[in-house]
């Protein structure tokens, strides 16, 4: 009959000794190491992924509207601006569901001349020239990037130019 030690080990082995042929836990700390950059990664792409959409999204919205309000400009002098509300409604509709109408600036401004800074996008601001003015048209929305802490900002410009009557 075999003495077995209080332990359960054999009274002449080292506590140590097999420790480097035991493979149980491995893949968990494996994949300690590993989950976190992979999730991260994937959060990263799959936000790049939504700014690229949104933004694509607002660059139609806004280049679709200011076609259509040069096309309704030439009904003559009897045309009348539409508010910051129709045009954001505008916007959304012809860029997709994805914009949100909840932070969705929107701006016209006549043309008078180029500037070297950016311009500050002033909802609902409106300068609608006369005839034969160069209009931008602007909308501009954000995104939450990361949960708390970084926004990001859209911004789509077109141009348009009111036709002579």
């Amino acid at each position: 009959m075999r003495k077995t030690h209080v332990s359960g080990r054999h009274p002449g082995r080292h506590p140590l000794r097999g420790l480097g042929s035991d493979r149980r836990g491995v893949a968990v700390i494996e994949a300690v190491f590993v989950l976190p950059p992979f999730l991260s990664l994937l959060f990263l792409i799959l936000v790049i992924g939504v700014y690229f959409t949104l933004q694509s999204s607002l660059d139609v919205g806004v280049l679709t509207t200011a076609e259509t309000l040069r096309t309704n400009m030439f009904v003559g002098s009897s045309y009348s601006p539409p508010t910051a509300a129709v045009l954001k409604s505008a916007i959304r509709n012809n860029g997709g569901a994805v914009l949100s109408l909840s932070n969705l600036a929107v701006d016209v401004r006549q043309l008078s001349t180029l500037s070297s800074g950016p311009v500050a996008v002033v909802d609902g601001s409106d300068d609608w020239g006369g005839s034969g003015s160069i209009l931008i048209v602007r909308a501009q929305t954000t995104m939450l990037f990361l949960p708390g802490t970084t926004v990001l900002t859209m911004t789509s410009t077109s141009m348009i130019r009111r036709p002579p009557y």
